[in-house]
């Protein structure tokens, strides 16, 4: 009895064990374009596309372009690797947004969940994540471009942010977060280092549709141009296709695709058509 006592443990309790553990608070590691608490399963690869093209409306974009269509604003490929469930790295090269931030970056990550939500216990999920930007564009002979490039170190840009989300229910989650982004170099009376608030949600419609929708306030006062400055917005139609592959189709009024680009140097205004189509093409793989 007493050997029959210990399979029975061994049978049912640690699959118990696993099933308070909340899983897909998000789909993917982005929500619409900031990051989500989410990270890769052990050894699982993920490959993944974004792209933003130009103006919806307004005097950049209708019928004359396409309604945007005929122009690429940013276009990113990457890969992200799980070294566990919890922490991830990640590698991506980005045609750059903004005409006002650095562009031809390439990027590494790494994201690290220090908490996940259980339906008994731990009310959150928390994680951090890391940025490092290095732009490989070709040297600037203004001065007063941050292409100029005095120091090879100008080259470099970094971004650091905490999450915390919970998923309420199967259809609803909703994340917080606060981020730093410091410039090793930037425009003349610009401070390097900016801080930000963020925001993020899920809701799931069906199986396989979803919305979701993020955005990201920046606190700095003395961005230079912070009169013409928006926060970024974005929101999505998230389609789960079975087979490890996540789509979604976006509209964002930002231009960038990584934290150095849109928290900085947005501002295109929603009001005047300045908001453009885009998508996320993510496939998952398991080696």
């Amino acid at each position: 009895m007493k050997g029959l006592h210990i399979l029975l443990v061994v049978a049912f309790y640690l699959p118990a064990r696993s099933q308070e553990i909340v899983y897909q608070t998000f789909k993917h590691g982005r929500i619409v374009t900031t990051q989500s608490t989410e990270t890769l399963k052990t050894w699982d690869w993920d490959f993944y596309v974004m792209h933003r093209f130009g103006d919806l409306v307004g005097p950049n974009g209708g019928t004359t372009n396409t309604f945007g269509l005929a122009n690429a604003a940013d276009v990113i490929i990457g890969f992200r690797y799980g070294l566990n469930d919890n922490l991830e790295v990640g590698l991506s090269r980005n045609k750059g947004g903004s005409p006002l931030a650095l562009d031809k970056n390439f990027n590494l990550h790494l994201k690290y969940r220090m908490l996940r939500q259980k339906h008994r216990g731990t009310p959150l999920s928390l994680s951090v994540f890391s940025l490092t930007s290095f732009s490989t564009a070709q040297r600037s002979l203004n001065p007063a471009s941050l292409k100029y490039f005095a120091k090879f170190i100008h080259r470099f840009t970094y971004h650091f942010q905490i999450m915390a989300a919970r998923k309420f229910s199967h259809r609803f989650s909703l994340q917080l977060g606060a981020g730093y982004t410091h410039r090793n170099i930037a425009y003349s009376g610009e401070s390097n280092g900016i801080a930000s608030a963020l925001f993020g949600m899920r809701l799931q419609l069906s199986k396989i549709y979803g919305i979701v929708a993020d955005a990201a306030f920046p606190f700095a006062s003395h961005i230079r141009l912070f009169d013409t400055h928006q926060p970024y917005l974005g929101i999505a139609l998230e389609i789960e296709t079975g087979g490890g592959h996540i789509f979604n189709i976006s509209l964002t009024n930002a231009r960038g695709t990584i934290e150095t680009d849109f928290i900085p140097y947005t501002i295109e205004r929603i009001d005047q058509g300045e908001f453009r189509l885009g998508f996320t093409l993510s496939r998952y793989m398991r080696f």
